[in-house]
């Protein structure tokens, strides 16, 4: 079988024979080869972009995965769903740069819908959406807004919100949010924020009172939160364990 990889064709009327043959052959690399030399010509090719598509075609209608991603560049301003089509099967026949170029397209309609949740209020979308505003993807970077999210969220007790988010002081503004959770019972939240903020070493003393009670308050996550703090299982700076071990059982059982 001809190897078309060791073919310097570029300006070899002879070689540019044996790969119109390899072409007759059947042989889809070569098509796709030949189908490059049309769409950019030679000194042995002119170009004519129409018949690189040609060949282009023929390799993806073999299966050939850089003809199909070809085919999805020829069609994605004219009809996007046959571009698409395209571009599934060049990523499923293994082609690196379709599947990079099948998540670019799925994504941005993906962030569409998410925008349009977001704005619907659906609280999963909100937190998806400002976890996005974290990085550079599909935006720019805005980590205050972000932030503001989240502090709303956890207003709904919404445990991953409290998970994404420390406060670098115990200031006002954390210690209203702490107390607005205690006394609409959100103590999934509660906990998670308060916990968070006891592994930075952040006001340990503070942040201990509030954990304190909402464990007396019968809650069975600060309780065993609480208990894994007294125990220092989580190796929190400064932290002193001045709490017997069975006190912090009791809070775990």
């Amino acid at each position: 079988m001809l190897n078309i990889g060791n073919i310097d064709w570029l300006n070899d009327e002879t070689a540019l024979a044996y790969l119109k043959k390899a072409v007759d052959n059947e042989m889809p690399s070569a098509m796709v080869m030949l189908g490059d030399q049309y769409f950019h010509g030679s000194s042995v090719i002119e170009v004519d972009q129409d018949q690189a598509i040609v060949y282009y075609r023929k390799a993806a209608n073999l299966n050939e995965p850089i003809g199909q991603l070809y085919m999805y560049f020829r069609y994605m301003e004219e009809d996007e769903e046959l571009a698409l089509s395209w571009l599934r099967k060049s990523a499923t026949n293994g082609c690196a740069e379709a599947k990079y170029e099948l998540w670019k397209a799925l994504s941005k309609e993906a962030f569409k819908w998410l925008q349009e949740a977001k704005e619907d209020n659906y609280e999963d979308a909100v937190f998806d959406y400002a976890r996005l505003e974290e990085t550079d993807v599909f935006m720019e970077r805005d980590t205050k807004d972000s932030f503001r999210i989240y502090k709303n969220l956890i207003r709904h007790n919404h445990t991953r919100s409290a998970d994404r988010v420390v406060f670098e002081v115990f200031d006002k503004e954390y210690e209203e949010l702490i107390k607005e959770l205690l006394e609409n019972d959100h103590y999934e939240a509660l906990t998670i924020l308060l916990r968070n903020q006891l592994y930075k070493g952040i006001e340990i003393g503070k942040n201990m009172k509030y954990l304190n009670k909402a464990a007396n308050l019968g809650n069975n996550e600060a309780m065993y939160e609480l208990g894994m703090i007294l125990l220092n299982r989580y190796g929190i700076q400064g932290f002193v364990r001045n709490q017997s071990i069975l006190k912090a059982y009791d809070y775990m059982f």
